[in-house]
């Protein structure tokens, strides 16, 4: 991803995530709000930082998995905009 990544997106990726249950793209697209190229840019940015990892196939679905990093930086992250963020005028 060449851009920086919008917090909120990746908020909402790892929250969807977060349940406990590996989901598939279609699911997490619509979780994020995004369209489907950029949905894989996404997840492409999390599978290579170790906090999202590809869970196997569900027929021609391929799964997603929050990993222990991803479940860490999605509890430190609503504090960390909270701090930060809230505070920009």
């Amino acid at each position: 991803m060449a851009a920086r990544p919008d917090l909120y997106v990746l908020a909402r990726l790892l929250q969807r995530l977060a349940r406990g249950d590996a989901c598939g793209r279609g699911e997490l697209q619509t979780a994020a709000r995004l369209n489907y190229d950029l949905l894989r840019k996404y997840l492409d940015y999390l599978v290579e930082r170790k906090m999202v990892a590809r869970a196997g196939q569900q027929g021609r679905k391929e799964l997603f998995q929050i990993t222990s990093a991803g479940s860490q930086a999605y509890r430190d992250l609503p504090a960390w905009l909270d701090a930060w963020v809230g505070q920009l005028p």
